[in-house]
């Protein structure tokens, strides 16, 4: 009788002892996740605190300049965050009134700090308009402008 106590005893402990380690790895890995998780949302929220730019035009004098028979309109872009800002077609967009140019560049290919960028648009028509500008972790500004 003694016997088939210990061993029910240790049957029990064997069993307490796989749940609990099966327990322990499970939250381990969902710790593991939320750690990641939070890591990944501290790094964007970062990079959006220190990353802004404003347009820097006068809204009722937006200057041009022709290259190669097409008249472009010039909106300077200034960095006055504290990271570099990669500037080319891939990781910023561009809308005027709600829709992508025909045709933009900008001038380089990043702003440092404190800098101003060019940016060039083609092919806008009198009136009154609205310039968006998206750069790639969300940051955004806008400008109101008439030609």
């Amino acid at each position: 009788m003694g016997f088939s106590n210990i061993s029910t005893e240790v049957i029990f402990f064997i069993i307490i002892t796989l749940i609990s380690a099966s327990i322990a790895i499970t939250l381990a890995s969902s710790v593991n996740e939320i750690s990641s998780s939070i890591s990944i949302f501290a790094k964007n929220y970062k990079d959006r605190y220190l990353t802004d730019i404003v347009i820097a035009n006068d809204p009722m004098e937006i200057p041009t300049i022709t290259i190669d028979t097409t008249t472009y309109h010039i909106f300077y872009i200034k960095n006055v965050g504290e990271t570099k800002i990669p500037l080319d077609n891939r990781t910023v967009l561009v809308l005027i009134d709600g829709k992508k140019p025909q045709t933009y560049f900008f001038e380089k290919n990043f702003i440092k700090p404190g800098d101003v960028s060019e940016l060039y648009v083609c092919c806008l028509v009198a009136g009154e308009h609205k310039l968006i500008i998206f750069l790639e972790n969300g940051v955004k500004s806008e400008f109101e402008f008439v030609i």
